[in-house]
């Protein structure tokens, strides 16, 4: 399966990326990718602003079903030796689409392509709680399928990244949230995969944390890799991430330079905060009437199996 995208969307992609850098192969693609939940909601208003007798809002009594549009026709390239970030505010897609891309979750409809297995925060099914976290270094190394002789050397790498201390020798279900992501993010990186998906644990940590994970990160790029974040953290977007991709309400409204969309993101958030929605809602349209959906040809060729590129 080979791709081909619009002029266009090559310029954006240029453009995404810092002067000296140049963009790989794709490393994951999304094409017209939906993700569609159906929820129970209680004593739901009917249709948001039908009113009966006196003015009064009707409500539904009881559960009906309602239908979420969790991720709208998304479509996207990401290439080797990006580091991307996906912005947005508290229900706008990102982690969903995350999970999407790791195959966590599946799309409703669309197609999602990648060149080898996403790796989100994977070994967290495989801890046991009550063990070690240092025990828990060696199942989740076991569990990448790394080499058991690697391992020693790899648990020196992921406790210096970590940064947890001698809680490295309690049990995991002493740790608090941050001290559990920082680890499982620690390693992951350990494993130096392809495709690293992070969702929040860049949050979690102090300033040294924050260096090292950056680090990480820079190594698994420039070794050819791709890293795709999900932050609310906007000084770590700025530091870790050169392109940025906005996401509201399940749809991207603006992808480019981490620096232009994080500006218009921060006047849009602003506004928010201070309770002034029409202006905020102007920040949104205008990003939406400038942005132009990447336009993906997915051309049949050679078989490769499944859904690599």
């Amino acid at each position: 399966m080979a791709v081909t995208d619009k002029p266009e969307a090559d310029e954006a992609l240029e453009g995404s990326l810092s002067s000296g850098s140049m963009p790989g192969s794709p490393s994951v693609v999304l094409s017209h990718v939906s993700v569609t939940y159906e929820t129970a909601v209680k004593n739901s208003l009917i249709n948001g602003d039908q009113k009966g007798k006196g003015g009064l809002k009707r409500y539904l009594p009881g559960s009906h079903k309602q239908v979420v549009n969790a991720v709208a026709d998304v479509s996207t390239i990401i290439r080797t030796g990006e580091s991307v970030a996906f912005v947005g505010s508290n229900g706008a897609g990102k982690s969903t689409l995350l999970r999407t891309i790791a195959g966590v979750e599946h799309p409703t409809s669309g197609q999602i392509l990648v060149s080898s297995q996403p790796q989100l925060q994977g070994v967290g099914a495989a801890m046991i709680p009550l063990l070690s976290g240092l025990q828990n270094i060696r199942i989740g190394c076991l569990a990448m399928g790394m080499d058991p002789e690697d391992i020693p050397e790899a648990t020196k790498y992921v406790r210096n990244l970590a940064g947890i201390g001698d809680a490295i020798y309690r049990p995991m279900n002493t740790y608090s949230a941050g001290m559990r992501a920082r680890l499982l993010f620690s390693i992951n990186a350990a494993s130096r995969p392809e495709i690293l998906l992070i969702d929040e644990a860049l949050g979690t940590g102090d300033a040294t944390f924050t260096a090292r994970a950056e680090k990480a990160m820079g190594e698994i790029r420039d070794n050819a890799g791709t890293v795709i974040m999900v932050s609310h953290f906007l000084k770590n977007v700025e530091r870790m991430c050169e392109r940025s991709i906005w996401m509201h309400q399940g749809k991207i409204i603006a992808d480019g330079k981490t620096k232009e969309i994080l500006k218009d993101y921060r006047v849009w958030a602003n506004r928010q905060a201070k309770g002034l929605p029409e202006k905020a809602a102007a920040v949104i349209e205008k990003r939406v009437s400038t942005y132009v959906p990447v336009e993906i040809e997915l051309v049949s060729g050679r078989d490769v199996g499944g859904s690599s590129l």
